[in-house]
């Protein structure tokens, strides 16, 4: 990284520099390398101005006409400033390795610190193929872009952004997933299912789809999640009559005060407008007491079983559950009880 105006300012230099020794490989023609240069040019006043979205395509379609050293690191340069790390970290390696054939150690100095800060900053994403997924004729792209065997299980250093994964083979049904990376430093893995098969006569172009949540680490197995979300919804209703019990506890406690209060300290509220409205206190307060033992009671026992509901689910992998619930205890004039909202 650049942590000083001296930093900076050789960085600034050595770009302008490369923009004095770009080099025409011997199958470049006259007339592609003048277009390179006012390219070039061009892509490098509009990095200057801070338009690296105009600056980068000019940059690239400079290199592809004269793939010069001096264009590849200034185009890596503008990549990183777009947000493009994995790209620009790819071009950070290509130009070191042209930096040291053609023996030029500042480029190298350069392009090693970029590769070095962007190192860590990088998202990766890990394709996997399930156990039985590998038919023959199996073919995997990613952003349209095919991937071999060796790939597979291989951490990819990708940008951030969206990407699809596209998997076919001959006579079974292709499946596709998409995702959203973060800008940075994100980590995603995605599991290729084992495809399904079609009759000779059925078309396997239609790819069954699998969208994954931000959070998730693979495409959804569904083992044992709905088990799983039974569970959550009985441990849910536990807790929310726990918390009713412990309300109704505390207005026992508040009625038993105001009865003490207003029957005085005699074992029997006196026969008056006050003793009667103390003894009405009483009541009240001895019906909460009950009803907060019952929610209280009940609330540790679903609690329980919404543990054990979860604990026993079967082993697979874990997404975040496609249903979902709110359980909440609702306290009125008319009562009290629980509302339960689930959502498919």
């Amino acid at each position: 990284m650049i942590r000083s105006k001296t930093a900076a300012s050789a960085l600034l230099w050595l770009l302008a520099m490369a923009s004095l020794t770009l080099s025409a490989p011997a199958s470049a023609q006259p007339g592609d390398t003048a277009l390179a240069e006012a390219l070039f040019d061009e892509g490098r006043q509009l990095m200057d101005a801070g338009k690296v979205g105009a600056a980068c395509p000019k940059l690239a379609e400079s290199y592809r006409l004269d793939p010069a050293g001096g264009t590849l690191l200034n185009l890596a340069v503008c990549h990183e400033k777009e947000g493009k790390l994995a790209t620009a970290w790819s071009e950070f390696k290509d130009a070191l390795g042209m930096a040291r054939s053609a023996r030029k150690p500042e480029r190298e100095k350069l392009a090693s610190e970029h590769i070095d800060a962007l190192e860590p900053r990088l998202n990766r994403l890990t394709i996997q193929l399930a156990p039985g997924a590998a038919v023959p004729g199996l073919q995997i792209t990613h952003n349209g872009s095919s991937l071999g065997g060796a790939a597979m299980g291989t951490a990819l250093p990708v940008d951030g952004g969206e990407h699809e994964i596209v998997v076919s083979a001959t006579g079974h049904r292709s499946w596709k997933a998409s995702l959203q990376m973060g800008r940075e430093g994100e980590t995603r893995t995605v599991v290729v299912p084992v495809l399904e098969e079609v009759s000779d006569g059925a078309a396997s172009s239609g790819p069954a789809g699998a969208s994954l949540a931000p959070t998730g680490q693979s495409a959804p197995s569904g083992d044992g999640s709905t088990q799983r979300t039974l569970g959550y919804i009985v441990g849910g209703a536990g807790i929310a009559g726990t918390i009713v019990g412990a309300i109704f506890g505390v207005r026992a406690i508040s009625l038993a005060s105001e009865s003490d209060d207003k029957c005085g300290d005699g074992e029997l509220c006196p026969d008056t407008d006050l003793g009667r409205e103390g003894l009405a206190a009483h009541e009240d307060a001895h019906t909460s007491a009950t009803l907060s033992n019952a929610f209280i009671g009940a609330g540790l026992g679903l609690i329980g079983v919404g543990l054990v509901v979860v604990l026993t689910a079967p082993a697979g992998e874990q997404s975040e559950p496609a249903t979902s619930a709110l359980v909440s205890p609702t306290l009125g004039p008319a009562g009290v009880g629980l509302t339960l909202r689930a959502t498919w």
